[in-house]
């Protein structure tokens, strides 16, 4: 039988690769650090033929696959965005096997991104951090009041800073040594709403699933709104920037993950997320929205990004997408966590646990590291079950912290709740050269 490669991978991605891989027909090989994931993920993951190896290592991987005799390898991927790189040099380097469009690599750049479609890009400035341009920052903050300071690779908010005055300047140089990233962005600060546009492309041809919306405390993400009402001038200019970063990018197969900020005026794409599908529990979302199994909504992912083409007996094309939110939860305080004590009946679709059982986790709101489950489903059940999970940890029994914004009208890119019949997936063809956008509903 032919194997699929998986170099790490999200946690929920995880959790459905083995049945993907039986639904496709293929052996799940999966590589990386099974203590990275949470008890019930690395449950899933055994199924598969594991190997523990670097995955941060392209050379170490390579030589695992030849010390092993993995052979009959039909393809090479993961949902990580930060090893999707690796992911096209393993197979690039195997030769005669699939992976991911490699026009990907040019948009893990923040910077190419800004390059390719300036029109819809934030002010930016970038430099290497052993070259750092003081003089053109501090003009910069004179101008913006205040900057992002951002890694032009990164991802989950690594190394972002608010510079606010030249004292923040004036200490770059010892806040990026903490850091292995050499290639730095500063950017005008957005004042708007975060949100994302989720979708598919085949052959060039991009399918929209939805936008998507995101709550947060602090720097951690907490619930993920799913399909979301936007004004239609938000809407048709994130598809116009979205259009032209793929025909700009020259990508033309997988999911796609785009994140803008808009104040319901200006629209920016400020991290295009080619090659995979949103994090979190976006797979589960998707599922319930359209009453399909996980499973083969990783089927679809795969397919899409490794063979170039949809399957045949499976379509993500659907009318009347249910509303639908995931809830990722933690602690108020960071502590030793114990366990989670969870109703014995859920009326969530779908639990997922995160953190590992008897480990420290930070308070909710220092970063995108302290969930300690998501919850999923549509938003009356996920709100009964979410009230009544408790945490157990070393100084006692805890509510989950958590955070919804159950009215999403009154943001500055919504508009009036929509009738179920509204939420669609939608068909956007480009027209080469022009920025017209012929859509229709599938």
């Amino acid at each position: 039988m032919e194997k699929i490669v998986f170099v790490g991978s999200s946690w929920v991605f995880a959790k459905y690769s083995y049945l993907a891989c039986q639904i496709l027909g293929y052996k799940p090989v999966f590589m990386g650090d099974l203590n990275f994931y949470s008890e019930e993920i690395q449950e899933s993951i055994k199924k598969c033929e594991y190997y523990d190896v670097d995955i941060n290592s392209v050379d170490d991987m390579h030589q695992l696959i030849i010390d092993k005799g993995i052979d009959n390898i039909a393809g090479i991927t993961t949902s990580a965005d930060s090893k999707l790189k690796n992911a096209i040099l393993l197979g690039k380097k195997l030769g005669n096997t699939k992976y991911p469009d490699e026009h990907i690599l040019g948009v893990t750049d923040k910077y190419e991104v800004v390059k390719l479609i300036p029109e819809y890009s934030p002010i930016s400035l970038t430099f290497h951090k052993e070259k750092i341009p003081y003089k053109q920052i501090l003009d910069l903050l004179a101008q913006q009041k205040t900057l992002f300071l951002k890694p032009r690779h990164g991802s989950g908010g690594t190394g972002i800073k608010t510079i606010n005055n030249s004292q923040d300047v004036n200490e770059l140089s010892s806040y990026l040594g903490q850091f292995k990233e050499d290639t730095w962005l500063v950017q005008q600060v957005i004042q708007g709403e975060l949100y994302s546009l989720e979708g598919y492309c085949v052959d060039g041809q991009i399918k929209v699933l939805g936008f998507s919306t995101r709550d947060r405390i602090g720097a951690t993400e907490m619930t993920n709104h799913f399909p979301v009402a936007l004004q239609k001038e938000v809407s048709d200019d994130s598809f116009k920037a979205l259009c032209l970063l793929i025909e700009r990018s020259g990508f033309r197969y997988g999911h796609f993950h785009a994140e803008f900020l808009s104040d319901g005026e200006q629209v920016y794409l400020i991290d295009a997320n080619f090659g995979r599908m949103a994090g979190g529990a976006f797979i589960e979302q998707i599922s319930v929205a359209m009453q399909k199994r996980p499973e083969e909504i990783v089927a679809h992912i795969i397919s899409v990004g490794l063979f170039s083409k949809e399957r045949e007996d499976f379509s993500l094309s659907q009318k009347d997408l249910s509303k639908t939110v995931a809830i990722s939860f933690g602690l108020e305080e960071s502590a030793h966590y114990l366990q989670v004590i969870k109703p014995k009946r859920l009326d969530s679709n779908y639990y997922t646990s995160i953190a590992n059982e008897n480990s420290f986790v930070e308070a909710v709101g220092k970063n995108d590291y302290s969930w300690i489950g998501i919850i999923v489903g549509k938003e009356k059940s996920v709100l009964k079950d979410i009230q009544q999970i408790k945490i157990k940890t070393t100084t006692g029994i805890k509510s989950a912290k958590y955070f919804l914004r159950s009215d999403l009208s009154g943001l500055v890119i919504g508009k009036e709740e929509n009738s179920k019949s509204n939420f669609t997936v939608t068909e956007i063809r480009i027209v080469p050269g022009d920025l017209k956008i012929q859509r229709s509903n599938c």
